[in-house]
């Protein structure tokens, strides 16, 4: 199955969307505010959950039609410890 222009463009994004939270994680040492979970929340439902899901288990409603499964999010902190190193967050994105 080729990959579409739509799909590469998706991954696109959604790898931008997460670099951008992940360089954010980055220059704020404090927990988020309420806008900033908000902001978050809302990038994460327009660029990731249609692959990642609406809980970040990776059984969003593109998964199946991708040929490297998305990853689940929610084991991400059990194997990298909370909070996420941007580092690692980066090098785990770039890698899929």
């Amino acid at each position: 199955m080729a990959i579409g222009q739509g799909t590469v463009v998706m991954r696109l994004t959604a790898r931008l969307s997460l670099a951008f939270f992940t360089i954010s994680l980055s220059l704020v040492a404090s927990p988020a505010t309420a806008n900033e979970a908000t902001e978050g929340k809302a990038i994460f439902m327009k660029c990731c959950a249609s692959c990642h899901g609406l809980t970040g288990e990776g059984n969003g409603r593109l998964a199946s039609s991708l040929t490297t499964p998305p990853a689940n999010l929610r084991l991400l902190s059990q194997r990298f410890g909370n909070p996420l190193p941007p580092d690692v967050i980066a090098r785990y994105i770039d890698s899929s």
